[in-house]
């Protein structure tokens, strides 16, 4: 149907802007390390991924029981994982 297109307008692309690239990164990585949520997320993910290449189970019942309270010190980052 013809309104179901919308035409193309003409336009210029805008190269006024100029950016450092390498700062960009720079102050984001300052931004990240400052910020205490962000902190808390990444040794959440770093401790997850340390427990994926883990796969022995240990079969001493204490130590087994221990494991979910391990856990619940990352559960900020498991809520969004679900």
């Amino acid at each position: 149907l013809p309104w179901d297109r919308v035409r193309a307008k003409p336009f210029n692309k805008w190269t006024k802007f100029s950016y450092n690239m390498s700062s960009l990164i720079s102050n984001s990585r300052k931004r990240v390390k400052k910020n205490k949520r962000l902190k808390k997320v990444k040794d959440s993910v770093d401790y997850l991924l340390e427990r994926k290449k883990d796969t022995l189970v240990s079969l001493n019942l204490k130590k087994t029981k221990e494991l979910p309270n391990q856990f619940r010190q990352y559960e900020y980052v498991l809520q969004f994982l679900n």
